[in-house]
């Protein structure tokens, strides 16, 4: 009786790995063919805001002067 009991534990305990491995292929063949019909669209790129720290030529020049006559003084 233990030897059928052993028996029937490990042929349950294979279906159950047998049904799981079919169920894991099932998925993903289901997940490729999802993904075939999907279009391949790359989405349209924004271009980056202007960043605040970056200074303009004439601003540059101004404050460059600024600093200049600020040294100058000391």
């Amino acid at each position: 009786t233990i030897t059928i009991l052993v028996c029937m534990f490990a042929l349950a305990w294979g279906g159950l790995r047998l049904s799981a491995s079919v169920d894991a292929a099932e998925m993903t063949y289901f997940i490729q063919k999802a993904f075939e019909e999907y279009r391949h669209t790359r989405p349209a790129t924004l271009p980056a805001p202007p960043d605040p720290s970056v200074i303009g030529g004439a601003d540059f020049e101004a404050m460059w002067e600024r600093f200049v006559s600020a040294r100058r003084e000391e």
